[in-house]
């Protein structure tokens, strides 16, 4: 089980932010799996746990994350250019790839 800070559906703020606990999560295809080393709260996750963005409501359970830095843990099929083993870090902007 990995260990999870979540904002519930509908945040108002980091103040309903809480530990929990969910199954570990394995790639699907074309995905990788990511363990984050470090990380940081950044203006979008304040928007998010604040209900600006989404049109003003958290659809989902979500973990606030934008910007980290991990190591690739597991590639499933249909990736190239990453393995088990890999730094990595997190892109705000698709278009930045």
């Amino acid at each position: 089980m990995m260990r999870a800070w979540m904002l519930p559906a509908g945040s108002q703020g980091f103040d309903e932010l809480y530990l929990t606990k969910l199954p570990d999560p394995s790639p699907g295809p074309g995905e990788v799996l990511i363990a984050p080393r470090a990380w940081s709260i950044n203006y979008r996750d304040f928007a998010v746990a604040q209900g600006k963005y989404f049109n003003g409501i958290l659809p989902d359970p979500a973990i606030p994350m934008s910007d980290f830095a991990g190591e690739v843990v597991a590639v499933d099929e249909g990736v190239d250019g990453f393995r088990p083993g890999d730094r990595v870090q997190s892109v705000f902007f698709l278009d930045w790839l």
